[in-house]
């Protein structure tokens, strides 16, 4: 599934630079970020009012990056996740 420029973005990573350089790089790339969250409930929370065409995912953040995508994958089928 090709992802097209911009389509909104879902970062979700505990370390403030890491999400920040993320937002650069795909600002850069003229895609919308929707949000940017520290933690596991958090990407919940905003893929459920946001409906985010991607959700980029820290595997190891506070709650859970596994979880997060199995929650986001399940209510948001149509969202491509990227694993982090």
């Amino acid at each position: 599934m090709a992802v097209a420029s911009g389509q909104s973005v879902l970062i979700a990573d505990d370390h403030a630079p890491t999400r920040a350089m993320m937002r650069r790089v795909v600002e850069d790339d003229g895609f919308v970020v929707c949000a940017d969250v520290p933690n596991a409930e958090g990407a919940i929370k905003a893929a459920r009012e946001m409906s985010p065409d991607v959700a980029l995912l820290d595997v190891r953040m506070p709650g859970g990056g596994i979880r997060a995508a199995e929650v986001i994958g399940i209510e948001h089928p149509e969202t491509l996740i990227v694993m982090l």
